[in-house]
């Protein structure tokens, strides 16, 4: 069976055409060939690893458990918000005031995103998680540290070293 974090690097694989012809349009380089063959290569990179991650998916399926075999706790503030699960079945939901940590399986697999409480108590709770950190980035180079997070009383650059990080 394929870990949790495979079908999710497979997923996060898959690269954005549209943001790279915008960076070559606002570089004033879309017309030429270095952009044809960039461009290019980037299709047929997306073709290649959307095939991929239906193998992956189609694999991950056929094993016991909720959403595409792998089990989901989703949080929300409100009953109206956690609506939005009914894109998940067999999703389970966690809603404010129950926490989403109070409903994560021991011994699986977890990648996070969220607010970054939510996140700590994850890392706490699961010292190998993988944790998806939001913080605005300026330069994209980790020279203006504008993105900095601290984890474990050490300073890490998302544009840099994440924006995924393992929580120990």
């Amino acid at each position: 069976m394929l870990r949790t974090g495979q079908v999710f690097a497979i997923a996060m694989a898959v690269t954005s055409i549209p943001v790279i012809s915008r960076i070559m349009f606002d570089l004033g380089i879309l017309g030429t060939s270095f952009a044809r063959v960039v461009l290019g290569v980037a299709v047929v990179e997306d073709i290649v690893l959307y095939v991929v991650l239906a193998i992956a998916l189609g694999i991950a399926t056929q094993g016991p458990g909720a959403s595409f075999g792998l089990p989901a706790v989703l949080g929300f503030r409100s009953e109206r918000h956690a609506e939005a699960a009914a894109l998940l079945p067999g999703a389970e939901i966690a809603i404010e005031p129950t926490l989403v940590t109070e409903l994560i399986p021991p011994g699986r697999d977890v990648l996070a995103c969220g607010p970054e409480p939510m996140l700590q108590a994850v890392a706490d709770m699961c010292p190998g998680a993988q944790l998806a950190w939001e913080a605005p980035m300026a330069c994209g180079y980790g020279a203006c540290y504008g993105c900095a997070v601290e984890i474990g009383g050490e300073l890490k650059r998302l544009c840099v070293e994440g924006p995924v990080l393992l929580a120990a």
